[in-house]
């Protein structure tokens, strides 16, 4: 993982931490601690728990302090549109 990476994660942690210490932050929804106080253990399993599609706001996730050793995946849901079913056809065609 590239240092880039890890900073860009940790800064936006941070902001979220001043958000919630502010009383700005939404309610959570999922929270996680390392030490068996949350829901959640870890933070993959919390992002995992995120329902699909959900139209009533974002996912929040909160994340106590402590330290977490772990990989990080969100997969981001695909949602069509005209211009990207024209892309896929056009690449396809090319091969056919």
């Amino acid at each position: 993982m590239s240092k880039r990476i890890v900073i860009s994660f940790a800064a936006g942690l941070l902001f979220i931490a001043v958000l919630a210490g502010n009383g700005l932050a939404a309610p959570a929804d999922a929270t996680v601690a390392p030490n068996g106080d949350g829901q959640f253990k870890s933070v993959q399993d919390a992002i995992n728990r995120a329902p699909p599609g959900r139209s009533d706001g974002p996912w929040v996730i909160h994340i106590k302090p402590g330290v977490y050793k772990e990989l990080i995946y969100v997969q981001r849901a695909f949602e069509p549109t005209f211009s990207s079913f024209a892309e896929v056809a056009n690449e396809s065609s090319r091969f056919a």
